[in-house]
C-alpha cells in the first residue's frame, strides 16, 4: 500500500484470504528429470477488518492514490450501531514455480518441492459499511476505488506437497 497509515491493526478472525489457480506442468530438463515449470493463472482475494471500527477512507491531504484508518462513526454519524465493517482486494495472479519431483515416473503421486512467485493485477477494491440509526434504518455502504493499494503486487512462495496435503509458505514484501 502506497502512502500506508502507520496505525494499521486488522482483527485476525475477521481478516482472510483466498486464493484458487489453476497451474499446468511443462518438463524440462527431459521427460524423466523431476523438474517441471509450472505456469498458472488465478484469483485472490484479501478481506480486512480492522480494530475498533475503523475503516479505510481517502486521505484528503495525500490525494486519491491513498487511504487513512478513521473510525466509521466519525464518517457516518455518531449514533449509529456497526453490523458489517470491512475492506477487500480483489486481485488476478500469475503464478510461476520451479518443481522438483521425486518420484520421476509418475509425478502425480509424487512427493514434490517448488519454488517460485506470483504477481497479482489489482481488478477491484472496496469497503463495505452495514449500519443502523434511528435516522435511516439499515444502511448498506460500498465504496469502490483505489485506496492506494499496490497495482501489481508481487511475492514469494515455497511449497511442498504430498498427493493432496499442500504446506505453502507465502512472502510479500512491505
Amino acid at each position: 500500500m502506497t502512502n500506508r497509515p502507520a496505525d494499521i491493526e486488522t482483527n485476525f478472525f475477521g481478516s482472510r484470504t483466498f486464493n484458487v489457480s489453476y497451474q499446468f506442468p511443462v518438463n524440462i530438463l527431459g521427460e524423466k528429470s523431476g523438474f517441471t515449470l509450472n505456469p498458472g493463472i488465478g484469483l485472490g482475494t484479501d478481506k480486512y477488518q480492522f480494530g475498533d471500527n475503523q475503516n479505510l477512507f481517502i486521505n484528503p491531504t495525500l490525494g486519491a492514490e491513498s487511504s487513512r484508518l478513521v473510525d466509521v462513526a466519525d464518517v457516518y454519524g455518531e449514533n449509529i450501531s456497526i453490523n458489517r465493517n470491512n475492506f477487500a482486494a480483489n486481485y488476478l495472479e500469475i503464478p510461476l514455480d520451479l518443481r522438483y519431483h521425486i518420484n520421476k515416473n509418475n509425478y502425480s503421486k509424487s512427493f514434490r518441492f517448488s519454488i517460485g512467485g506470483k504477481v497479482g493485477f489489482l481488478y477491484e477494491a472496496h469497503t463495505k459499511v452495514k449500519y443502523e440509526s434511528e435516522a435511516f434504518d439499515t444502511r448498506k455502504i460500498k465504496d469502490s476505488q483505489n485506496f492506494g493499494l499496490e497495482k501489481n503486487p508481487i511475492c514469494s512462495l515455497c511449497q511442498s506437497r504430498l498427493s493432496r496435503v499442500l504446506c505453502l509458505g507465502q512472502l510479500l514484501p512491505k
